[in-house]
């Protein structure tokens, strides 16, 4: 097993694949179930599973990304870590 920095993980990840980023997980921004998630802080865990090639790591980074530009932009709302497996 590996140690891998998820920092790290996300910007291979990125610059493979960054022309696909935005519409392949901008559709969930505005899903009831993954702002319920976002906005309830007892919502602990969000696992996005699914089938080999469908888009979960893609969607991933992007959530990261709108992620941490509410933590700029919005206070209270609570850091969140990721690892990519």
């Amino acid at each position: 097993m590996h140690l891998t920095d998820p920092r790290d993980d996300k910007k291979r990840i990125e610059a493979s694949k960054d022309y696909l980023l935005k519409a392949s997980y901008a559709w969930i921004l505005d899903d009831e179930a993954f702002l319920g998630w976002r906005d309830n802080h007892d919502k602990r865990l969000l696992w996005i599973k699914g089938d080999p090639g469908k888009g979960k790591t893609m969607m991933s980074v992007g959530h990261i990304e709108e992620l941490k530009n509410e933590l700029r932009t919005k206070p209270g709302l609570h850091a969140r870590s990721y690892f990519f497996c």
